[in-house]
């Protein structure tokens, strides 16, 4: 494996492999002292604490999808700084994991024409012809 400059890096202390470090590469104590540095005693967590082993699987089980669920995934989101607004994204929020709610269901929103008559009925008008004119005289009419 000569040429291979590429390391895996070790996530755990444990997997880092033993190698001796040359004299020439190490500093003596007070080259270190001097250059800033000051010895601590230190504890160090080696694996993973239960919590965050915990956490990790209930991550990937969300993103896979569980109990026959869409995989989900945390979004953090900013709102403005009213309830309403929160409970609206929320509420949009629950119906898209939910499936109640679809990505394409969203393009609407800005469109008010479409927002205000449905988009079957905007299909209608856009197509023209006799559907298009009953659905005219329709709306018209306040029905």
């Amino acid at each position: 494996m000569a040429g291979n400059t590429e390391e895996k890096q070790s996530e755990y202390i444990e997997d880092i492999p033993d190698k001796p470090i040359s004299i020439e590469d190490s500093l003596p104590d007070k080259e270190l002292i001097k250059g800033g540095m000051r010895p601590v005693k230190v504890w160090v967590r080696t694996n993973s604490s239960k919590n965050a082993e915990r956490k990790r699987k209930q991550r990937e089980k969300d993103e896979k999808g569980k109990d026959g669920k869409r995989p989900i995934k945390q979004l953090n989101l900013q709102s403005p700084i009213d309830d309403a607004s929160r409970d609206a994204l929320k509420l949009v929020n629950k119906q898209l994991v939910d499936g109640d709610l679809s990505p394409s269901d969203l393009d609407v929103i800005g469109r008010l024409d479409v927002m205000r008559t449905g988009a079957a009925t905007n299909r209608i008008l856009e197509a023209g012809g006799w559907r298009a004119a009953i659905m005219r005289r329709l709306l018209g009419s306040g029905y």
